[in-house]
């Protein structure tokens, strides 16, 4: 059902009015980030407990204890809130601005100095990212601040924002608050069928996180599992590939239509590649690059996916 729910926020716009009204601006975020990057372990924790409550406020909602329903969206809130803070979301989002800003003015010094603020916050997001391809775009941005090259180094931003997708999962934090913003406010006025619905866009917002998780999981395995295949490198390659397959399989259920054919080919592509990998046949690292390709297809097209607006109150 989770997945179903995700997959229509993904793929659903203003058009959805019908069903659903104009959303409320999510609550500003309660936590300040930590003084220095989490780990990933820690945001993992942070994840699940915000989750897990906010399951319980959707199994609370289906009962009649309104009080419940909304104590239990209060701690989900305080629970998201502090996964966001921890994430580093805030200071990358803001460290890219500026150094994009600083790189169109022609200050590529100080744009360099404003990018190499936002990677340490990328540790605690490295199960969301491509952490390679987003510190291989960092060096490269550098090597053209170095060489004085604005056009390169914004290219070179440009590739690292692809590898990391931060706005996306800002974009799906704050769909979350909002739709427990939602939820409350439907409490005080005892609708608890309106409530209801609003934690299924809440859920459906957070399982967006999930789908941004799993994909950059996947793309990274295939793609480094092709490469090992070309080395030759055939034990190493099976376990990269078997990750990456793993978490595809994750992503499968949370996929929206536009995406879900391609993603599903991928996935019997690289399955029967991993079969016989102990004897690969010709192509089989170009097969598994492809379906590498084709997740980081799906990764870049969150970009223009938009929940719709929450339920009407």
């Amino acid at each position: 059902m989770a997945g179903l729910l995700v997959a229509g926020l993904l793929m659903a716009g203003p058009s959805a009015s019908c069903l659903l009204g104009k959303a409320q601006e999510a609550p500003p975020a309660s936590q300040q980030p930590p003084a220095s990057p989490q780990s990933s372990a820690a945001l993992r924790d942070l994840f699940d407990k915000a989750d897990k409550m906010l399951r319980k406020a959707d199994d609370a909602a289906r009962g009649k204890d309104a009080g419940r329903v909304s104590l239990l969206l209060r701690r989900a809130d305080e629970e998201i809130a502090r996964f966001e803070a921890a994430s580093g979301i805030a200071p990358i989002l803001s460290a890219v601005a500026a150094s994009r800003e600083e790189a169109g003015r022609g200050e590529l010094p100080a744009a360099e100095i404003s990018l190499r603020r936002a990677r340490p916050w990328l540790a605690p997001l490295s199960d969301y990212t491509v952490p390679r391809s987003a510190e291989v775009a960092f060096r490269s941005a550098q090597d053209s601040a170095a060489d004085g090259n604005a056009d390169d180094f914004l290219a070179a931003l440009d590739r690292f924002e692809a590898a990391t997708l931060v706005p996306v999962l800002q974009e799906r934090v704050r769909e979350a608050r909002a739709a427990v913003a939602q939820g409350r406010a439907m409490l005080v006025r005892n609708d608890l069928k309106g409530a209801r619905k609003a934690i299924s866009a809440s859920r459906a917002a957070f399982d967006g996180l999930t789908y941004a998780r799993v994909l950059s999981r996947s793309r990274y395995g295939l793609l480094v599992a092709s490469e090992l295949l070309r080395d030759k490198a055939l034990l190493a390659a099976r376990d990269q590939a078997q990750k990456g397959l793993r978490d595809l399989k994750l992503a499968l259920p949370l996929a929206p239509e536009p995406v879900l054919q391609s993603l599903q080919r991928a996935q019997e592509d690289a399955t029967t590649v991993w079969k016989r990998i102990s004897r690969p046949a010709e192509g089989d690292a170009d097969i598994l690059a492809a379906a590498s390709d084709a997740v980081e297809a799906a990764r870049q097209q969150q970009r223009a996916f938009r929940s719709p607006d929450l339920v009407a109150q």
